[in-house]
This record gives C-alpha cells, structure tokens and sequence, in this order.
C-alpha cells in the first residue's frame, strides 16, 4: 500500500471514528434531554400539588379564624366575663364547677384553634417555599434542556 492510499485509510477511519463518537454523544444527549423532560413534567406536577395544598389550608386558615374570631366576640367575651365573675362570688360548689368546666372547655377550644392556625400558617410557608425552589429547579432544567438542544 502506498503512502497516500495509507493516509487516505488513516483520515477515512479517523473521520469515520469521530463520526462514531460524535453520533454516541448525540445519543447520549437526547436522552439526557428525554430524562429531563421528564423531571420537568414530575416537577410541575409536583407545584400544582403544591398549590393545591396551599389553596385547602388557606381555605382552613380562614375558616379557623373567623371560628377564633367568634370565640373573642364582643357576646361570648362578655360571657366569659361574666361566668369568671359569677365563679369568684358563686357559693354552690356544683354551680362552681360546671361553670369552670364551660370556661376550660372554651379556653381548651381556642387553644387548639390558636395551634390549628399556627400549623396551618407553617404548612402554607414550607408549601410557599417548596413552590419557590421547585420553580428554581424548573427554569435550571429549561435552561439546560434548551443548551443542549442548542447544541445538537
């Protein structure tokens, strides 16, 4: 074989294995891009979710409050007032005690109420925030789909 016709063979096969690795590599990449598109899918769902649940505890936040609300009324305020009143000048024992257990019973509901709300207010945070880095990994994967299809 001739020197030319041994480098002409040379620069077909080197072509031809650049070639090879090239095509491996555009493989390569338009799974990756198969694979990220389908994390953008997950996360997305993974937001509406997220939405979903700040829409139902805001719903509930809403409802325990305005529950709150009436518990400090100006009418069940003046109630409390008046059976603590009655409690420190009441004589009956039996009288005494139902009415202490009316007035633990509320203090119990609003309590519970007061811890329903703060709960509430955390969830709807920890969604707010999940939403905010869901969205960051969201435009990352974007921006990176969109660089390697801007290479291919």
């Amino acid at each position: 074989m001739s020197m030319r016709a041994a480098l002409g063979l040379y620069l077909y096969l080197d072509h031809r294995e650049r070639q090879d690795r090239h095509e491996e590599w555009r493989d390569r990449t338009l799974s990756n891009i198969s694979r990220w598109e389908d994390s953008t899918d997950n996360i997305e769902e993974m937001i509406e979710k997220s939405k979903g649940n700040i829409a139902r505890n805001t719903e509930k936040l809403n409802k325990a409050q305005d529950f709150l609300n009436r518990m400090s009324s100006g009418k069940t305020s003046s109630w409390y007032d008046k059976t603590t009143e009655f409690i420190s000048v009441c004589k009956n024992p039996d009288k005494v005690s139902d009415a202490q257990s009316k007035i633990n019973e509320h203090d119990e509901k609003v309590s519970n109420c007061e811890e329903s709300i703060a709960r509430l207010e955390e969830w709807i945070r920890n969604d707010n925030r999940k939403i905010y880095d869901l969205e960051s990994k969201l435009r990352s994967l974007y921006q990176k789909i969109s660089d390697c299809r801007n290479k291919l």
